[in-house]
């Protein structure tokens, strides 16, 4: 499977492939037509992370990536200077002319400069060159600014990533997976709402003729077409169709679940990739997107649309809403029966094709009497909602991606079926938009209610699933025992000790060995980092998360003043048959680093010369007097798949 590792892994191994590569990205980029569709943003990004790590060479990725956009846009430049005008009516620019207009504005307001400008464009960027070719641009003028268009583009583009590639290498232990999280986040709401409103735009003139189409074809076959007539057509009844189109969506469901049920790139994909981001921190960020879709969220969306179709007297309103959440419902209860997800509990049940439909029907419906230009911002709203709920039903293990991709794909259909059918067959209701902004007000209020209660509820529940290790005492003592399989599926760094006892003789015999408990961890901790007049000392510690799981206690040992052994002990998805559970107890090295604006913080050092190995072994008098009371070993660094 594509990983951060392996790409890491290739780059490293072919340096010249991957300059090559870095040279394709930026010209395929500038390329007439070719670069209107190429996502150059998140690859220049990724090219730029690899820098951080000290995979690419800066210099000359960035020359690279400078000499290739040259080279692109040099291309359009003649394209452009050997047909000149007729290039307008040479397909796709015939069929869409909007192209070169875009790019003819920018170049007639501000001349050669527009060169310069257009490359930092993206809608604009491929098709500037090709303007100035046509204009007859004197090729020393376009060189000259073509060439300082693209040093300063390949910079500018390219350091983000930079940046993020430096601070991850530096903080990837202590909040590496907050990070993934965050950007995550992030790309998602950025693509969503770009790839939502492009749609729009593409499809909204257009959607008058599909339904025309639709309602020809519907009259032309009459068995066929009671799928579709029912809908579109505002003289038949819509109840056949609606009741046809919800066994279908059914149907495909369950042949989806039979043909995906128990696939081994589920089992292997879904619980190691989403383990891995699970940290004490990120919970808290993911958190409130769960809370997107509970229970008390939706019933009280869908009361709304109840009330005010109450309020117009609109029976088929009523019926539509509820259908909505119904088959939604349904649908959610079905994908939990053919799947089974690796960290399903009591405490929050998933409901992606509620929520898809329910947020579907209500964006048709607020849409369809917004004003023009604000008609988009329902349907990237509500894609936003799902594609969030969606991302932390993967994150806590909810659900699986097939089951969550089928959920919110059936449930979309089935609330736009919803939403097609009311707006034919119902009339204009011109005071949505002002209702629609007191209910935002009103569900915001109560996303927030809903947010503090299920985190004060159930944020002790949010621990992976505990397995039984299969193991029993004296297979325990055996020095042969196997080690702990890793939730993530990779090797943890470093020896570790396992542990099965009272924590508090633990506590005892650490102490013995001169260890001192280090208090926990807080969320003011890290504006302790940029108090200037700590001792290194006495900064904090950052928590470190293990298989999602938080540290119980910490103990430290400092060995100097830019050195500190830190004691770390974590819970662990495994007890032994008795039931006792057993704990990862580890020696962490840490170094103090410092960065520029006066931040230091300790970060994890495996690389430290501190023999964490003999520092393991050391501690094996104080422990033994734990033998009667409580089991412990020495587990190998390398972990049991």
């Amino acid at each position: 499977m594509l990983s951060v590792e392996s790409v890491v892994a290739w780059a490293t191994q072919h340096p010249i492939l991957a300059g090559g590569l870095v040279f394709l990205i930026a010209f395929v980029d500038a390329l007439l037509i070719v670069g209107a569709v190429v996502p150059a943003i998140p690859l220049l990004f990724a090219l730029g992370t690899l820098i951080g790590l000290n995979v690419l060479e800066p210099i000359s990725t960035l020359t690279l990536a400078a000499f290739g956009a040259f080279c692109g846009d040099g291309i359009s430049y003649l394209i452009g200077r050997r047909y000149g005008t007729r290039l307008s009516g040479i397909w796709p620019f015939s069929r869409y002319p909007g192209w070169l207009a875009s790019g003819q504005e920018v170049f007639d307001r501000h001349g050669s400069k527009g060169i310069f400008i257009g490359r930092f464009v993206g809608a604009i960027r491929p098709f500037v060159p090709a303007i100035a070719g046509m204009l007859r641009l004197p090729p020393t003028r376009y060189t000259l600014a073509s060439a300082l268009a693209a040093s300063v583009w390949s910079v500018v583009f390219i350091a983000p990533g930079w940046l993020f590639g430096s601070v991850w290498q530096q903080l990837e232990a202590v909040a590496g997976p907050l990070l993934i999280i965050l950007l995550g986040s992030a790309t998602v709401l950025l693509a969503v709402v770009y790839l939502g409103q492009r749609i729009y735009r593409w499809a909204a003139p257009r959607g008058t003729l599909w339904v025309e189409r639709a309602l020809a074809w519907s009259r032309a076959h009459p068995q066929f077409g009671r799928l579709t007539r029912g809908l579109v057509d505002p003289t038949a009844p819509e109840s056949t169709s609606l009741v046809l189109l919800a066994l279908i969506l059914l149907a495909l469901l369950a042949g989806a679940g039979v043909l995906l049920l128990n696939q081994q790139w589920q089992q292997e994909f879904d619980p190691s990739f989403w383990r891995s981001l699970r940290s004490p921190w990120s919970d808290v960020v993911v958190q409130p997107m769960l809370s997107l879709a509970d229970p008390l969220l939706l019933a009280g969306l869908v009361s709304t649309g109840v009330l005010w179709s109450i309020w117009r007297r609109s029976t088929q309103g009523i019926a539509h809403w509820l259908a909505a959440a119904a088959v939604g419902l349904l649908i959610d209860a079905c994908s939990a029966a053919l799947w089974i997800a690796d960290e399903r509990s009591a405490w929050h049940w998933p409901l992606p094709a509620c929520l898809a439909s329910v947020g579907s029907l209500s964006a048709i419906i607020v849409a369809r009497e917004s004003r023009q230009r604000y008609a988009a911002r329902p349907y990237m709203l509500s894609s936003a909602w799902v594609a969030l709920y969606g991302f932390a039903l993967l994150y806590f293990g909810l659900a699986q991606s097939s089951q969550t991709v089928f959920g919110v794909a059936l449930g979309s259909t089935w609330g736009m079926a919803l939403g097609i059918a009311y707006r034919r067959h119902s009339l204009a209701a011109p005071g949505i938009p002002r209702f629609a902004k007191l209910a935002g007000v009103a569900l915001m209020a109560l996303f927030a209610f809903t947010v503090i209660n299920e985190w004060s509820a159930t944020r002790h529940r949010q621990q992976l699933a505990t397995h039984t290790l299969g193991m029993d005492r004296p297979s325990w003592w055996q020095p042969t025992a196997a080690a702990l399989p890793s939730a993530t599926g990779k090797p943890h760094p470093g020896p570790e000790l396992l542990y099965a006892g009272p924590l508090e003789s633990l506590q005892s015999a650490l102490n013995d060995g001169g260890w001192y408990q280090l208090g926990a961890a807080k969320w003011s901790d890290p504006l302790q980092l940029l108090n200037a007049d700590l001792k290194p000392s006495d900064l904090p510690i950052m928590p470190l998360a293990r298989d999602g799981y938080g540290e119980l206690a910490r103990w430290e040992r400092v060995s100097s003043e830019s050195r500190r052994e830190v004691m770390l002990l974590w819970p662990s998805r495994w007890t032994l048959d008795d039931g006792r559970p057993v704990f990862r107890l580890q020696v962490v090295p840490h170094r103090l680093a410092r960065f520029r604006g006066g931040l230091r913080i300790w970060l994890p050092d495996p690389a430290s010369e501190i023999n964490t190995q003999k520092t393991l072994a050391s501690l094996a008098p104080p422990l033994q007097a734990l033998q009667t009371a409580a089991d412990w070993r020495l587990q190998p660094t390398s972990t049991r798949e």
